[in-house]
C-alpha cells in the first residue's frame, strides 16, 4: 500500500518510467512477444496474490489488466514466442 506522498510521487514519475521502459524494454521486443510476456506475468501474479483485475487500484495496473485480457481473448498467450521472432 502506498502512502499519499508515495502515490503522488508515482504519478509524477510515470512519464519518466514510461520513457525508460519504452527505451530499454518495449523497443527491444515485438508486440507479440510483449503480449506473451504480459500474459505470463499476469498468470504468475494471479497464482501468487489472486486475480489482477480485482486488485487494480491504479490506472496503470488497470490498463495492464485490460491488455492482458485482450491478449488472452486473442489467444496470443497460448504459445510461447521465440526470441528474435
Amino acid at each position: 500500500m502506498l502512502t499519499d506522498d508515495g502515490a503522488a510521487m508515482a504519478v509524477r514519475m510515470k512519464p519518466i518510467r514510461d520513457r525508460v521502459v519504452e527505451s530499454h524494454f518495449s523497443a527491444q521486443v515485438s508486440d507479440q512477444e510483449a503480449a506473451t510476456i504480459i500474459a505470463a506475468l499476469h498468470r504468475v501474479r494471479e497464482n501468487a496474490v489472486g486475480p489482477v483485475c480485482t486488485r487494480a487500484e491504479e490506472a496503470a495496473e488497470a490498463e495492464a489488466c485490460a491488455k492482458a485480457e485482450e491478449v488472452a481473448e486473442a489467444g496470443q498467450s497460448a504459445e510461447p514466442v521465440e526470441a528474435g521472432g
